[in-house]
């Protein structure tokens, strides 16, 4: 009988340790889980900084081009831009008004915010 007995007890030795690769394979893919989440959340400070330092562009160019500030109203928009942390990548203006257009790198991610400033359109 003791032969009978010990018989289930040697085929579930084979299975010994298969719960522990079973908890890590579960850690690993949470873990990779954690990190492509933060990663993608970490973006959205990047957008918003992005369209800040747009609007502040924007808003230095349309100071220049309307006789607040002396100076180039693009050069202005460049140097506060870059203050913020983005790279300028287009400045545009006529008369009064200001149309920037600013870079932000975040890991993967690239983002591209307009902005405008100068008197109410009519």
């Amino acid at each position: 009988m003791s032969a009978e007995a010990s018989a289930p007890l040697r085929c579930l030795g084979g299975d010994r340790g298969a719960g522990g690769v079973v908890v890590l394979a579960v850690s690993l893919l949470l873990l990779a889980l954690t990190v492509g989440a933060v990663s993608v959340l970490a973006a959205f400070p990047a957008r918003q900084a992005a369209h800040a330092a747009a609007d502040a562009g924007a808003l230095a160019a349309a100071d220049v081009a309307s006789g607040l500030k002396p100076g180039d109203p693009c050069a202005e928009a460049t140097r506060i831009v870059a203050a913020n942390g983005a790279s300028l990548e287009a400045c545009t203006v006529s008369g009064r008004e200001a149309v920037v257009r600013v870079r932000v790198e975040s890991g993967p991610f690239v983002f591209s915010e307009p902005s405008r400033a100068g008197p109410p359109p009519h």
